[in-house]
């Protein structure tokens, strides 16, 4: 029913991914864990991969984010894996010019408090974050830790909205609707 990479490739990931969250003390057991993201070394393995993912999942978007496309697919049936549920595969296409590393390459996980009182509580972890500030360009900022790993590093992600509920607002500012009317669940208050 799955490709292989979800199959075969994705529970040792997601292993090594809640390894490093657990060494790290970052307890995301309350959070949900949004998506996961694959990235193929080939142009050419992308539209393969995208044609795989096909036979299980729709696809909900694919556009242009800085100079390479990226798809976003629904599975069919959730993916289940050690009590939590994956429904959305994003597959970035390879930066041209850029050798890539192909596999998972990252999870999200939506949190619900500011990212200035996440990272407070996990003061000795440096997040990455230039994409910290909200914009009419950058609906969803996310904060970041990347992990080294002897075979590629792990990304894990966090921000404030699933990327299911990203793709439906920016559907409807392409349709017309004033990002104004999304401000309010697009720019959370927390206690």
């Amino acid at each position: 029913m799955y490709p292989f990479i979800i199959c075969d490739d994705l529970p040792p990931f997601l292993k090594t991914l809640f390894n490093n969250l657990a060494s790290a003390g970052i307890d995301v057991s309350a959070m949900e864990m949004d998506h996961v993201a694959f990235t193929p070394a080939t142009a050419a393995r992308y539209e393969e991969l995208k044609a795989k993912l096909g036979e299980c999942a729709d696809l909900i978007d694919e556009k242009t984010i800085r100079g390479r496309d990226i798809a976003k697919y629904m599975l069919r049936a959730p993916f289940e894996i050690n009590g939590r549920k994956i429904e959305l595969i994003e597959l970035p296409a390879p930066k041209q010019g850029v050798v890539t590393a192909e596999g998972w390459d990252h999870a999200e996980f939506v949190i619900g408090e500011s990212f200035e009182t996440f990272m407070a509580r996990h003061p000795h972890i440096s997040f990455n974050t230039p994409n910290i500030e909200f914009s009419p360009e950058n609906i969803n900022p996310v904060i970041s830790v990347t992990f080294p790993d002897k075979a590629k590093p792990v990304t894990v992600k966090f921000h404030h909205h699933t990327l299911e509920r990203i793709v439906e607002i920016e559907k409807s500012l392409q349709r017309g609707y004033p990002l104004d009317s999304f401000l309010p669940e697009l720019m959370p208050t927390f206690e």
